[in-house]
């Protein structure tokens, strides 16, 4: 019991110690894991849809892209006048499948959004250096202390993941098209 208590109390310490130092309260925050660089909405205007929408799933793959959520899950009319899309592409692929695409239709942007680096990016990336560097400083200490050693490191693995995944996403766009018959 001593033991835990100890343990509990150390772990506190450490805590406690690492927000003095750094100005921020808020070590066990959670980050958000970012899965593309950049959000971008298109609406595709197009004489017969039904006719075209083989042609226009083939450019889709053609250059990679990959359904954000299952095709069958994707909005559509039971007249098929009209359907929401959404797929993923590495950047310079997203760029080819549109340029096709308008060739197939009257392809207009509606918003690009690109995902910065954001403080909460910069936050977790600050966090996991500071604490391998303590880590490694500490490390005599902390095997003296393995339940504090242990939520050292899924701290660290935890801010790893968020890292990881800005830096993986970031040349990945979703491409959200809203595919529109308009019969002229």
């Amino acid at each position: 019991m001593k033991t835990t208590i100890k343990l509990c109390v150390s772990l506190l310490f450490v805590l406690a110690a690492s927000s003095v130092a750094t100005e921020n309260k808020n070590w066990l925050k959670p980050y958000s894991q970012r899965q593309y660089g950049a959000i971008w909405h298109f609406e595709l205007e197009i004489q017969n849809l039904k006719k075209k929408n083989d042609r226009i799933l083939a450019v889709l793959n053609k250059y990679g892209g990959e359904p954000a959520i299952p095709t069958t899950n994707m909005a559509s009319t039971k007249a098929g006048d009209y359907r929401q899309i959404s797929y993923s592409f590495q950047r310079n692929n997203a760029e080819k499948a549109l340029s096709e695409l308008s060739k197939i239709g009257n392809l207009t942007t509606t918003t690009r959004r690109e995902n910065y680096d954001t403080v909460a990016d910069r936050d977790a990336k600050d966090k996991l250096v500071r604490l391998k560097t303590e880590m490694a400083a500490e490390s005599a200490a902390l095997k003296r202390m393995p339940a504090v050693s242990e939520l050292a490191s899924e701290m660290a693995e935890t801010l790893q993941a968020s890292v990881s995944a800005y830096a993986k996403s970031e040349n990945v766009v979703l491409v959200n098209l809203i595919l529109q018959e308009n019969p002229k």
